[in-house]
């Protein structure tokens, strides 16, 4: 597959996909340190999973907002608003649990699942946010050209 990025943007998205690895490989230590001293923030498997999540939404907004991704073609895109809309479905149904039946986001010092999940919602929302924003100053530019 060609790309259409230059090389400007190809070096921008690198430079993206290597402040996430930092950010990962930064925040599993810090995880590991402190459950080693006994200090779990986030509570079962959920830790990991929200380092992941947090760390690849940090190399999506990244992206769009250096123009290293190409938000006009549509698989980008697509990806873009799946991960934005999925992520508002779920803060939006995290919120209407919590009325529902309500719990605690933070138990015993440490994020609960439904507060992992919350956090995570809202990370893949900044995706969308960031599009959107992106998108809007884009057409600002063009309008004024």
């Amino acid at each position: 597959m060609k790309s259409k990025l230059d090389e400007r943007q190809l070096l921008l998205r690198g430079n993206a996909l290597k402040h996430g690895f930092i950010l990962i490989v930064n925040l599993l230590l810090i995880d590991a340190f402190l459950k080693d001293l006994g200090i779990v923030l986030i509570e079962g498997m959920w830790g990991n999973i929200l380092i992941i999540v947090i760390s690849s939404c940090v190399c999506l907004n990244e992206m769009v907002i250096n123009d290293s991704m190409n938000i006009e073609e549509k698989s980008e895109r697509m990806l873009v608003l799946l991960l934005g809309i999925g992520g508002l479905i779920l803060f939006v149904w995290g919120i209407i649990d919590l009325v529902i039946k309500p719990s605690k986001i933070i138990l015993k010092g440490s994020l609960s699942k439904q507060g992992a999940e919350m956090f995570m919602a809202i990370a893949w929302s900044s995706v969308l946010i960031t599009y959107l924003f992106k998108r809007k100053k884009l057409k600002q530019l063009d309008e004024e050209s």
